[in-house]
């Protein structure tokens, strides 16, 4: 099912909903608005699957960012080595990751996205 037309003031709210939403997922969560954004853009606001995708990388980064300061000013990691480890394999895997996205089909897109959303819903659930 897809949007109906909106109007260019009407897409603003619709946009500003759909960051809000990411936003307090990923900080409630501390990660995950993705899964919220990316079915948002492509429903509520007729983004085709791939640009659904970098849009919402483009939107949790920031709101990432904002969270992972908020974060570490209440609880600081073990140590320096372990924030060098974890920020140099986010910014080596977000380089992999974009790289397939772009020369994935989306259909395939889709069929990855679907799977790892359903397989992590199963996990919380189950384990």
């Amino acid at each position: 099912m897809r949007a109906h037309n909106f109007s260019v003031k009407d897409k603003l709210w619709v946009k500003s909903a759909v960051g809000a939403v990411a936003g307090a997922i990923c900080g409630f969560f501390g990660g995950g608005g993705g899964m919220v954004v990316v079915p948002l853009l492509i429903y509520a606001l007729s983004y085709d699957g791939k640009s659904a995708h970098a849009t919402a990388i483009a939107v949790i980064l920031p709101v990432a960012l904002f969270a992972a300061a908020a974060l570490l000013m209440k609880a600081l990691p073990d140590d320096i080595i372990s924030l060098i480890v974890i920020t140099s394999s986010v910014t080596v895997g977000g380089a992999i990751g974009s790289f397939l996205l772009k020369v994935s089909p989306p259909k395939v897109v889709g069929y990855i996205f679907a799977v790892l959303t359903c397989t992590a819903g199963l996990k919380m659930l189950l384990f």
